[in-house]
């Protein structure tokens, strides 16, 4: 038997000072990721150059449009 999936959370944070943003909380993710219409819309600087695979549960590989900048407040 499978163990039970946790419920999912959603959370609505102000992200860069600048918008709320819909938000899962996935306490089994190794990395945080974000939808490329969201970080255009934030311009978040990234650096794609930096290109991470990223496998999700059922086992499908997808690439990021790079690694984000931690830029100081």
């Amino acid at each position: 038997m499978a163990k039970e999936s946790s419920a999912l959370q959603s959370i609505h944070p102000l992200v860069d000072h600048q918008q709320h943003v819909e938000a899962i909380l996935d306490p089994g993710s190794q990395i945080i990721a974000m939808a490329e219409d969201i970080c255009f819309d934030l311009r978040l600087a990234y650096d794609p150059t930096i290109v991470l695979n990223m496998q999700s549960a059922n086992g499908e590989v997808d690439q990021s449009l790079g690694l984000a900048h931690n830029v100081p407040l």
